[in-house]
């Protein structure tokens, strides 16, 4: 017997270990420590409403909900969900996944009514029973995403940066500088909507997984681009959670230059594995900029979405238990 409750802090272990037994079951590496489970949580409007744990009798965590509204005057509600393998083909899923469609029509009515909001969801690519689900409820595929990996020895010999820029790592950098420089980067990236300067640095620069010595930024009288690095769980794994350059300053091989960088500080670090996670189609031509750099694909992810003018009556309630 299972019973359904909000998260609580004390449960960030918990979701972490799931969040990693569902990597693992598809063929990637756990990804997951509680300090990100907590940078989820930071997104989210009131955790006792939009929260639902599924809590077996013995105390385990066996599948998550979450919803998150959008940014201030933005359209993407975020819907983040899993359920343990072991424990498919009871119908927590198809309640966790009505649970949250409902939960976000409430906050669409008492947040924005007159606005088009659309909700996002997303499961591994080779997730076909999440996909199934989310197509019964009419939620389309919008977007693919690629999982990419390389070995921290793999870095690049790469020119020397132009003249009059400088290169540090992020120990003592600027929040609002660097804040400004995120948002000029990806203002045109599919799905951006900036969230506010503290939300931001609360879950980048200020999250108990940064990793300054390992990130690196370029300079010239302002911020030019960036590499920001995590920890992951793994003590060999890094993370590169945030690669930026300014639209002025694309095509001179900043994104590679720092890239190196970060490799070759995390190989030095003892890092083995650098990690990260990049939209398939991305403009800015990243995909090939990473490969250049010693990432493989190594998974794929895909983004659904649905309007939130489509659903029906409210779920919002607790599921059964």
């Amino acid at each position: 017997m299972a019973t359904f409750r909000p998260y609580a802090e004390a449960d960030a272990p918990a979701v972490a270990a799931l969040a990693n037994d569902v990597e693992v079951h598809f063929g990637g590496p756990p990804l997951f420590g509680p300090h990100d489970v907590g940078d989820w949580m930071r997104g989210i409007r009131d955790v006792d409403l939009d929260t639902r744990l599924v809590v077996t009798s013995d105390g385990m965590v066996v599948a998550y909900g979450l919803v998150s509204a959008p940014a201030d005057g933005g359209q993407q509600a975020g819907m983040n969900g899993a359920v343990h393998p072991a424990w498919r083909g009871q119908g927590i899923g198809r309640e966790l996944l009505a649970w949250q469609v409902g939960r976000l029509d409430d906050l669409h009515r008492q947040i924005a009514p007159t606005a088009d909001w659309t909700a996002r969801a997303g499961a591994h690519r080779q997730d076909t029973v999440a996909q199934r689900l989310l197509e019964r409820e009419s939620f389309t595929p919008v977007r693919y995403w690629f999982g990419m990996e390389a070995p921290t020895t793999a870095a690049a010999t790469v020119r020397a940066l132009p003249t009059g820029l400088r290169v540090q790592n992020a120990a003592d950098v600027d929040s609002a500088a660097l804040y400004s420089a995120h948002l000029e980067a990806f203002a045109e990236h599919f799905g951006f909507e900036p969230r506010g300067m503290q939300e931001w640095t609360a879950r980048t620069i200020e999250s108990a997984g940064f990793r300054p010595d390992l990130s690196r930024i370029v300079y010239d009288d302002d911020i030019v681009a960036y590499v920001l690095a995590f920890d992951e769980p793994q003590p060999d794994g890094v993370y590169v959670g945030v690669v930026g350059t300014r639209p002025v300053w694309r095509g001179r091989g900043l994104a590679s230059f720092l890239l190196a960088e970060v490799l070759t500080a995390a190989a030095a670090a003892g890092k083995t594995t650098a990690r990260l996670n990049v939209d398939a189609t991305n403009p800015t031509g990243a995909v090939e900029i990473y490969k250049r750099a010693g990432f493989a694909v190594v998974s794929e992810f895909v983004s659904y979405s649905r309007p939130l003018r489509t659903f029906g009556a409210s779920l919002s309630g607790f599921p059964r238990g």
